[in-house]
């Protein structure tokens, strides 16, 4: 029989799926629960519930552009989620993107100091596969621009940088409930704003719940189809549209929705012993693929946490589809398919000035991910480890 590791992601208790329908017929509750819980983990923060993380990221974004009109850009890193540039366009910006440096995955300080600071709005930070950014130079950057920090921990929720948690820099974070985020509801996402920041004067959004009924049907298949023998029958399936990297700025405003609210909170209860089987897998990764001839592991900063929701590789561009064709029943794949600047669909005048991005460019063509949720056993980290050094050494 066929198997096959999803990429990313986490699988979820039956009794999970059946006790979150607490939000369908409590949305409000849930909601607010869910909040609370949230601006606990992050001191001096308010916690909005989304209908997923971009929409929390528009939000931000909108905020910041109402708040400073006249500043019509933000700095983003050039290789990052296309969500993130098709809220940015949404909200009315124009995107100053940023070289990123391969070997941390940050990013590159010395273009950090290259941009117009009269012109900037916001920067986003990124924190790709979990790997926290060094917040404390993209904070002096803000400040250099009188402009809004929006941290955006979408790929990081429970990545720690200094004892902090990744999410609660600045004047905004944003956090990801989705398929293959750290905590992962299958949809949601979490807007938190600094109490003390112009931004939470301006956040007045009282938009109506759902309960949330495909919600629970997206749960229920994710419970019967994230296992791998069963995910090898759904994982090429084209209209669900698995892996797929998408630039759709059209995408739902409003609120989290009451039964995905609910089964957030019933993940968040499991998320330290989450993010340590994450980080345990990745140590196996470092030290199976230690000196391995060809490969480059990403550096994480110095006191830091990563989230690992996913262990990123970089490998020779001339051996990448080779190891992706034969890793792909092991989980192991590619990630966003061009920087930002290259996104097809990007409108006309998105971007702010010309970006020279070799490190993005050399990220695009070298990246592979490896999986790191629990159903990777130590037999699948062996097999992957071996097929990297195998078709690269």
């Amino acid at each position: 029989m066929k198997r096959r590791l999803p990429p990313a992601g986490l699988p979820l208790r039956a009794s999970d799926v059946i006790g979150a329908l607490s939000g369908w017929t409590r949305p409000r509750e849930m909601q607010e629960a869910l909040e609370r819980e949230l601006a606990g983990l992050f001191p001096g923060k308010l916690a909005r519930g989304t209908i997923s993380g971009r929409a929390a990221l528009f939000r931000a974004f909108r905020l910041a552009r109402e708040e400073r009109p006249a500043a019509d850009e933000v700095v983003l890193g050039g290789y990052t989620c296309w969500s993130v540039a098709a809220a940015a366009a949404r909200a009315g910006f124009r995107l100053r993107l940023i070289d990123l440096d391969p070997e941390t995955l940050d990013f590159d300080a010395e273009s950090l100091l290259t941009f117009d600071p009269s012109r900037v709005g916001a920067i986003v930070t990124h924190h790709l596969f979990g790997l926290p950014n060094d917040r404390g130079v993209l904070l002096r950057a803000a400040a250099r621009a009188g402009a809004f920090l929006i941290d955006d921990a979408a790929q990081a929720f429970d990545a720690e940088e200094g004892g902090t948690l990744v999410g609660g820099a600045g004047d905004a974070g944003v956090l990801s409930f989705g398929r293959g985020k750290s905590l992962p509801a299958l949809a949601g996402g979490v807007l938190l704003l600094e109490r003390k920041s112009p931004l939470a004067r301006r956040a007045n959004d009282d938009d109506a719940i759902a309960r949330g009924t495909a919600a629970f049907c997206r749960a229920a298949a994710h419970r019967v189809f994230f296992g791998p023998r069963a995910y090898a029958w759904i994982a090429d399936l084209p209209f669900l549209q698995i892996g797929e990297t998408i630039y759709d700025p059209t995408f739902r405003i409003g609120a989290i929705e009451g039964y995905t609210a609910a089964l957030a909170s019933r993940v968040l209860k499991n998320r330290r012993a989450i993010a340590a089987r994450r980080r345990e897998t990745a140590a196996a990764y470092a030290a199976l693929l230690r000196d391995s001839e060809g490969l480059h592991i990403p550096i994480p900063r110095p006191g830091s946490a990563p989230a690992y929701i996913r262990f990123p590789v970089l490998v020779p561009p001339e051996k990448r589809g080779e190891i992706v064709r034969r890793g792909r029943s092991l989980g192991v794949a590619t990630s966003y398919p061009a920087p930002i600047a290259r996104i097809p669909d990007l409108p006309r005048g998105a971007l702010a000035g010309e970006p020279s991005l070799p490190g993005c460019e050399e990220i695009a063509r070298r990246l592979v991910t490896l999986p790191t949720h629990p159903l990777v056993a130590e037999t699948d980290r062996a097999a992957i480890a071996a097929l990297l050094r195998e078709v690269c050494g």
